[in-house]
């Protein structure tokens, strides 16, 4: 392995316990003791059903309009759910 390769690695580790950090500081802020990953997407998916994921959607949104956003994401998956539905 050479330097940059190490550094790039060290750069991606670096970055993947950030991202778990804020999201258990999330789910925590809300109460949600959730650790593992399993559970984790489990939370997420009903939140995201029942709404309560819009406001951080949409400001995804605004910062990608705005061509701010670092990374990428699949728009057709980060969309504000609407839970007012009817049966």
């Amino acid at each position: 392995m050479t330097g940059e390769e190490s550094d790039a690695k060290g750069r991606i580790l670096s970055s993947g316990r950030e991202a778990e950090a804020n999201i258990l500081a999330f789910l925590e802020a809300k109460n949600i003791k959730a650790k593992s990953h399993g559970t984790i997407v489990k939370v997420l998916k009903r939140m995201h059903a029942e709404g309560k994921l819009n406001e951080q959607i949409s400001r995804y949104q605004k910062l990608h309009q705005e061509g701010k956003a670092v990374e990428e994401s699949p728009l057709h998956v980060l969309k504000p759910c609407d839970n007012q539905r009817t049966m």
